[in-house]
């Protein structure tokens, strides 16, 4: 039997040249998936192909410590099925240890990665198991001996978890898209500068890029920019934590370069005659050339730009409808609202859509702040320190269904939702508190009012069990 507990790097934080390796090598096992998944293929399905390849006879038993991930991510779909070219290994069961802390959950300060370990037998392929074991508990501590952990650990049998998919049943799954990377955020999102006791100027007020603790290595040793900024290139920016349940508490000052549908460099803005945003992107261009990954040349691997409009993120926000839903891409609770934020820019950790009416925007608030749907989603979700956290559109595999002004519980949850945001506002959300005690006080009172019950119960009665 061949045991193991290989690496687990993903592909986005390896070198190019692993990069190229890793890929090529799960290209020969009929493991490389590529496109929108590309930058979540692990080191680690190689490892698990390769070694049952060299080390396994026929019939031969494999256990790894792998990602829970492998267990229902898309990206690991061809490890489970078994075929994998030169090797055919039979998924045989697993133990799901993704509730042992202090060692197999998601530990502070990591990643949201927790474990689990997968068995197989080198031979035909065939379907998965229908369930696998599961420990939960928190060992007293990390080198805990066998006495102990029997003493602190439950054991029980449960179903292989659904796999998760990238197509949503739901039809809002084409329609909502991620919020722009606007990364490093000490690049962009900014406060005023102290002013002397002439007081700011009004056209090109002078803004300093903002420091926090979202900051990460090598941003953290740069100096954030500051200067005079026209005022035509400072935007609202909707950050994830900025959003609450029915409500938007706060939102913060971003200098973004866009021109109208254009979006400048620095020297495209020197030639427009925009001489502050020009010396603004002059300097954060130069830092992140400095900083930034590279490709073997030594050249950057991508523009600051082009890292700022990945994808399309930001400059898709450009011609935006007049009412939009938001919703939080990770938390332990989702938080949505609906607004008419038509001059603001959404970031990265919160998810955005055009809604084609108030009506059609209360009702999909009211499903994404519903407890009810959370819970069908949860055996999906990726697990943080303690908790589930990540959403994306995971929520998009319920069959959440259009809305429909003509169906009499869509217009009730619109009304609902209408109300909710009323008792959302009248809440007091001092500056004082952090954006988790202000959704929890939202919470609390639209508890306290009836409506979120009233909520949850037509949300339990629109989507199936």
């Amino acid at each position: 039997m061949l045991i193991g507990n290989p690496p687990w790097i993903v592909y986005r934080h390896l070198s190019a040249g692993m990069k190229d390796r890793l890929r090529d090598g799960l290209r020969a096992y009929d493991l490389w998936v590529g496109g929108n998944l590309a930058t979540q293929q692990d080191m680690c399905a190689l490892f698990w192909a390769r070694s049952a390849e060299r080390y396994l006879v026929p019939g031969g038993r494999i256990a790894f410590v792998l990602p829970f991930a492998v267990l229902n991510a898309p990206v690991f779909a061809g490890l489970r099925s078994g075929r994998m070219r030169q090797v055919e290994v039979k998924v045989t069961g697993a133990w799901s240890l993704e509730r042992v802390w202090p060692i197999f959950g998601a530990q502070s300060g990591s990643s949201t990665t927790s474990t689990c370990v997968l068995f197989g037998r080198r031979g035909p392929a065939g379907s998965l198991p229908a369930e696998m074991d599961r420990w939960v508990g928190h060992l007293p501590r990390r080198d805990a001996n066998d006495a102990e952990a029997d003493r602190s650990l439950t054991h029980g049998r449960t179903p292989w978890p659904r796999p998760r998919t990238l197509v949503g049943v739901s039809p809002y799954r084409a329609r909502f898209r991620q919020g722009a990377t606007i990364v490093p955020r000490r690049f962009f999102i900014v406060d005023p500068e102290p002013v002397s006791r002439l007081g700011p100027r009004r056209d090109a007020p002078r803004m300093r890029g903002r420091v926090g603790p979202l900051d990460k290595h090598p941003w953290t040793t740069v100096e954030p920019p500051h200067g005079p900024i026209e005022v035509r290139f400072l935007h609202e920016i909707v950050l994830g934590e900025s959003i609450a349940p029915f409500r938007l508490p706060a939102t913060v000052n971003g200098v973004l370069p866009l021109d109208g549908e254009k979006l400048l460099d620095a020297a495209a803005a020197r030639d427009e005659g925009y001489r502050y945003l020009a010396a603004w992107l002059r300097d954060v261009e130069g830092k992140w050339a400095a900083h930034c990954n590279k490709k073997p040349d030594g050249a950057p691997r991508m523009t600051l730009l082009a890292q700022l409009n990945h994808m399309r993120k930001l400059s898709s926000q450009i011609e935006q409808s007049k009412i939009r839903v938001l919703y939080t891409a990770s938390g332990t609770r989702l938080s949505a609202v609906a607004g008419s934020c038509r001059t603001s820019i959404v970031e990265h950790k919160a998810n955005w859509a055009p809604a084609r009416s108030a009506h059609e925007a209360r009702y999909l608030v009211a499903l994404l702040n519903s407890a009810a749907a959370l819970a069908k989603i949860t055996d999906l979700q990726s697990h943080g320190q303690r908790d589930k956290r990540d959403f994306d559109n995971l929520v998009w595999t319920l069959p959440i269904p259009e809305y429909d002004d003509a169906d009499p519980l869509h217009r009730d949850l619109s009304a609902a939702a209408a109300r909710a945001e009323q008792v959302a506002a009248g809440v007091d959300l001092t500056a004082a508190h952090h954006f988790t005690a202000k959704r929890r006080a939202i919470r609390t009172a639209l508890a306290t009012d009836g409506v979120a019950a009233e909520i949850e119960a037509l949300v339990d009665a629109l989507l199936p069990p």
